[in-house]
């Protein structure tokens, strides 16, 4: 069945659905969880009864080497590091003056 984009597969154990995106295609991605399963397959030494771990497993590992970097706490250039003490230097100033005015109010309407 397909959705735009999406696309829902179906077998007898699972319901998943998966879509295209930046990692490639539903498929490419379906063919790079069997390899991964598969692997750790012949790693077990190809004992069987044990398909749904190894398809768990390989997904969770693909899933997670696929999360993009975007989400890394980036450090800023000394560049930019510098420039942000300037800026808050200067935003210090400002409210310092910004007080300094509010006490003088103050003390004209006391």
């Amino acid at each position: 069945m397909k959705f735009g984009n999406s696309v829902e597969t179906r077998d007898a154990r699972t319901a998943t659905t998966a879509t295209d995106g930046p990692n490639g295609s539903s498929d490419q991605h379906h063919r790079r969880i069997a390899a991964a399963a598969f692997a750790l397959y012949e790693r077990r030494g190809r004992q069987d009864g044990h398909e749904l771990d190894d398809w768990l497993a390989a997904e969770q590992q693909i899933l997670l080497a696929d999360v993009p970097r975007i989400f890394e706490v980036a450090r800023p250039t000394q560049r930019e590091a510098r420039l942000q003490r300037r800026e808050n230097v200067r935003l210090k100033r400002l409210v310092g003056e910004w007080i300094s005015e509010l006490k003088c109010d103050e003390e004209v309407w006391a």
